[in-house]
């Protein structure tokens, strides 16, 4: 099973000549929801929720730009509790087959709490929830690919949401390859991913794939036009350092002595 980051949309002919999936994430009317509860054994299936709210703690800061103060992250941790227990889930498993609240039902969560905190970070959401930016948010997720090949592509999603939608992809996909009960052998591709390294979210993922991907039987391809984009920062260098296999092709003449000094060539 190969998983693709596809940022300029270069992918799609592949994937409706093999019968992949394609996301096209960006498209009217493709939306996800942050906050669907991931389905997973009785073991840990009691935790699905606890895991799902850093997420979102962690999305929320992405979409504001910055992490929340520790005021505003408390106030967000009640609202996200709340918005579940308005659709009747609970931390109890049984509750989590029923439809997942939507980041809207988050929103109103905060704006009913008496905190100004709160109610602050609820209009700072309004963007994602009632305002231009809403359409990847506003609804339930519209697909959940499967098949021997999936691609998500990012190129159209507008600049105000290509990081927010860069992690919501990240996370479907490591997701499936973390998944205890479908383990099998996969193949995470990330085309272009100087695009990825330049967003913290991304460059986190590329690391914790590097070093996280070989226990859960995937293998991770990272493709960048100038391996100096990945050699710039301490994560790439990690995920370059966790390659088996190292191709290097026509390099520019200014990076020659980066790359030399990296991969040890004469």
């Amino acid at each position: 099973e190969i998983a693709v980051v596809d940022p300029e949309d270069e992918y799609r002919r592949l994937a409706k000549t093999v019968g992949g999936a394609y996301v096209h994430l960006g498209a009217p009317g493709v939306r996800v929801n942050p906050l669907d509860l991931q389905p997973g054994p009785d073991a840990t299936a009691s935790d699905a929720m606890v895991r799902r709210a850093l997420f979102v703690h962690t999305l929320v800061a992405v979409l504001l730009g910055a992490k929340p103060d520790p005021t505003a992250t408390a106030a967000l941790d009640r609202g996200i509790v709340a918005a579940y227990e308005s659709v009747g889930i609970t931390s109890d498993p049984r509750s989590h087959a029923r439809p997942a609240p939507l980041l809207r039902d988050l929103a109103a969560a905060l704006d009913a709490d008496d905190d100004p905190a709160a109610r602050t970070l609820a209009a700072r959401l309004a963007p994602f929830v009632t305002g231009t930016h809403r359409g990847l948010f506003d609804g339930p997720t519209t697909t959940r690919p499967d098949g021997h090949l999936i691609v998500f592509s990012l190129r159209d999603l507008p600049n105000e949401l290509k990081a927010a939608g860069t992690l919501l992809t990240l996370d479907a996909i490591w997701r499936r390859v973390s998944d205890p009960t479908n383990r099998k052998r996969r193949l995470v591709i990330v085309d272009e991913a100087w695009l990825l390294m330049s967003d913290p979210a991304g460059a986190e993922f590329l690391f914790r794939m590097a070093k996280s991907a070989r226990k859960h039987w995937a293998g991770l391809t990272v493709v960048t036009q100038d391996a100096a984009d990945l050699l710039a920062s301490p994560l790439g260098q990690a995920v370059i350092a966790n390659a088996a296999t190292q191709i290097l092709l026509r390099q520019a003449p200014q990076s020659i002595d980066t790359l030399a000094e990296a991969f040890g060539l004469s």
